[in-house]
C-alpha cells in the first residue's frame, strides 16, 4: 500500500470509528473515569494460572480488569475479546445470555481492535485451559479513534517508533522490558551508593557558564535576570563545591544537555551519573565501578555474565588496564611509537587517518584524537584505558611520575565508552591557569567558572570523581545497539507533517 493510500485508510478508519462514538449507549459515550480495578491481569496469571478450572468454580473469584482490546472473535451469541494491560494479556468471555439484553451486545460487536474497556467477571477455565473471565458486566472506557499497527508485526517504519514510542509500547513487549529493565537498574545504581554511604544530592540544570566538560552548550535566557543562561553540560563543578563544604561522599544522577552530534552513541540530552570521593584517587574508583557493575549484574540477572552483541563478559574477573599509547599501539600495528612520539610525525599520523588538523592542536591532544578515531571501538574486553595527555583533561591531577599525563581512566566495554573518572585537581592556582590556557578556538578563550576557583581557593580535599553514562550502561545491560532504544523520548527532528 502507497502512503498516500495508507493515508486515505486511515482517515477513513478514523472518520468510520468517530460515528461509532456518536451511535455508542444512544449518543451519551462520554469517556467515563467512574470505573475501577481490583486486580490487574498480572496478577490474575501468577495466583490463578496454575489452578484446576474445579477449583476456580469453587473459588467464585470475582474480578474487576481494565485493558486494551487486540483480539475480538464473535462466533454467534459468544464473544472472545483478548485485552492486554502491560505485559499481560486475558480472554474475556461474553455470552450473550450474560448481558440481558440485544442492544448491549449488538454495541460489543462494533468495538475495534485498540478500544480500552472494563469488565466484571469470575475467573474461570475453557476448555482449552485457557484462563479466561466470564463477563457479567462490560463497559467501553476509551474508543481508540486511529487503528492500532498490526499487533504481530508492529511498528516497522524506525523513525515513526522513537517519534510515536506509545504505539511502539502497545505493540512490542520487549520494549516494555527494555524500560522495566532500566527502571530496575537505576533502583540498583542507588541501592549500591546507599549501601555505600554516599548521599543523593542535586545541582543546578540552568548554569551562569557552563563548564565541568569541553561540549558545546544550548543557550536560554532568564527574563527576570536579564541574562543569558546554559543547560548544563556537567554537575562537576558544583558538585566538587559540595566536598569543598564539607560532603566526603556524594552522587548525583543527572540530566545533561549538549548541543553536539546524534549517533547511535549520542543523544543530545542524556542521563549520567556522577559521583565524588574525598580522600581517594582513581585507582579507588576503578574498583568501585567494577563492583556496581558485579552488583547491577547479580541483581538483574543473578550472575556476572553480561551477554552484549556477540560478545559474553564475565564481570568478576578484573577489567583490564591499558595506558592510552599502549592500546593505541596494541590495537593499530601499523601506527609505531615514534610517530606518537614526534610533534611533526603524530600530525602527519593524523593527517594520514583523516582526522581534521587545526594548528591550536597540541601534541596530547592528537594523541586523543588518534586513540579516538583508530582504537575506542576495537576494545571490546571491559578495559581501563589510563594516562590521558594532560592537554586533554583540565581539570585532572598531574601524574606523579610523568607531568605530561594525568591520573585519569575511561572504561570501554564492547566498543563503548561508559565512565570517566580521574583524580581531581585541587591546587586552585593550577587550575586558574588551566583554564585560562583552555581554548575552544584560535581566537577564543574559554571563559571559566571563577565561583569555582574561589571555592577552591578554600580547600579541596583529595578527591576522586567519576562520571557514568547511564543510558550507554543500560545499552549494554539490555543488550541494546542504539541509544534511542533505551531512550523513551529520544531528541529527533522536527516533524513537518
Amino acid at each position: 500500500m502507497t502512503e498516500k493510500k495508507n493515508k486515505n485508510f486511515l482517515y477513513l478508519q478514523k472518520k468510520t470509528r468517530i460515528k461509532k462514538i456518536k451511535k455508542t449507549s444512544k449518543g451519551k459515550f462520554n469517556f467515563p473515569n467512574t470505573f475501577k480495578t481490583n486486580y490487574t491481569i498480572q496478577n490474575i496469571i501468577k495466583n490463578f494460572k496454575n489452578k484446576q478450572n474445579d477449583k476456580l468454580k469453587n473459588l467464585n473469584i470475582k474480578v474487576k480488569i481494565a485493558g486494551r482490546i487486540i483480539k475480538k472473535r464473535v462466533m454467534g451469541k459468544a464473544t472472545f475479546i483478548i485485552i492486554k494491560n502491560l505485559e499481560e494479556k486475558i480472554q474475556l468471555y461474553i455470552g450473550y445470555n450474560n448481558l440481558l439484553n440485544n442492544e448491549k451486545y449488538a454495541e460489543i460487536k462494533t468495538w475495534n481492535l485498540g478500544d480500552i474497556l472494563g469488565a466484571y467477571g469470575v475467573i474461570f477455565k475453557t476448555k482449552t485451559q485457557e484462563l479466561s473471565i466470564n463477563c457479567i458486566k462490560i463497559k467501553l472506557l476509551t474508543k481508540s479513534i486511529k487503528p492500532i499497527p498490526n499487533k504481530f508485526h508492529g511498528l516497522k517504519n524506525t523513525e515513526k517508533r522513537y517519534r510515536q514510542r506509545y504505539l511502539d509500547l502497545i505493540t512490542n513487549k520487549n520494549l516494555k522490558k527494555i524500560f522495566k529493565n532500566r527502571s530496575l537498574i537505576l533502583r540498583y545504581i542507588r541501592n549500591f551508593m546507599h549501601l555505600h554511604h554516599f548521599i543523593e544530592v542535586e545541582t543546578p540544570m540552568l548554569q551562569n557558564i557552563p563548564g565541568g566538560a569541553s561540549a558545546k552548550p544550548f543557550k536560554t535566557y532568564h527574563n527576570k535576570l536579564n541574562s543569558n543562561m546554559f543547560l548544563r553540560i556537567s554537575p562537576e563543578l558544583y558538585l566538587k563545591q559540595l566536598i569543598i563544604g564539607g560532603f566526603e561522599k556524594i552522587f548525583e544522577i543527572n540530566r545533561n544537555f549538549r548541543n553536539e552530534g546524534i549517533s547511535t552513541y549520542h543523544n543530545p540530552e542524556f542521563t549520567m551519573m556522577e559521583l565524588y570521593i574525598a580522600y581517594a584517587n582513581y585507582h579507588d574508583l576503578m574498583k568501585l565501578i567494577q563492583n556496581l557493575f558485579k552488583y547491577i549484574s547479580l541483581k538483574l540477572f543473578n550472575h556476572y555474565y553480561l551477554e552484549y552483541k556477540n560478545y559474553v563478559f564475565n564481570l568478576n574477573k578484573p577489567f583490564k588496564k591499558i595506558p592510552m599509547i599502549n592500546a593505541i599501539l596494541k590495537f593499530n600495528p601499523d601506527i609505531k611509537l615514534k610517530q606518537l612520539n614526534d610533534t611533526k610525525e603524530i600530525i602527519k599520523l593524523a593527517k594520514k587517518k583523516k582526522i581534521k588538523y587545526k594548528e591550536e592542536y597540541t601534541k596530547g591532544k592528537l594523541i586523543l584524537k588518534i586513540f579516538e578515531k583508530t582504537t575506542e571501538k576495537k576494545i571490546i574486553k571491559p578495559t581501563f584505558i589510563t594516562k590521558y595527555p594532560i592537554e586533554t583533561s583540565p581539570l585532572a591531577r598531574k601524574n606523579d611520575k610523568n607531568k605530561n599525563f594525568v591520573d585519569r581512566f575511561e572504561l570501554f566495554i564492547g566498543g563503548l565508552e561508559i565512565g570517566n573518572g580521574f583524580s581531581e585537581l585541587n591546587d586552585p592556582i593550577e587550575q586558574k591557569k588551566r583554564f585560562i590556557n583552555q581554548k575552544t578556538s584560535k581566537k577564543e578563550k574559554k571563559k571559566y567558572d571563577k565561583d569555582y576557583i574561589l571555592a577552591m581557593e578554600y580547600g579541596l580535599p583529595p578527591t576522586a570523581g567519576l562520571g557514568i553514562g547511564i543510558d550507554r550502561l543500560i545499552m549494554l545491560f539490555t543488550n541494546q545497539n542504539s541509544i534511542r532504544d533505551v531512550i523513551l523520548f529520544p531528541t529527533l527532528k522536527k516533524n513537518n507533517d
